[in-house]
């Protein structure tokens, strides 16, 4: 488990959320999670179409 801050938002103390060994995350200030699909969706604010084909590209660089 680790604990940064968020990426969608500025704050002061960490509330994101990463579990590597179950590979998902929480963002607790904002009550949204999921896995790395969902992060890349927020992130990007793209389809999942469009998050598989980024992560495919792109899938050394993008893991918990």
């Amino acid at each position: 488990e680790a604990w940064f801050l968020s990426p969608f938002r500025s704050e002061s103390q960490a509330s994101f959320k990463v579990s590597k060994t179950k590979n998902r995350w929480y963002d607790h200030g904002t009550g949204i999670g999921g896995n790395v699909i969902d992060l890349v969706i927020q992130l990007m604010k793209c389809t999942v179409q469009e998050a598989l084909n980024f992560l495919n590209n792109d899938l050394s660089s993008f893991s918990f």
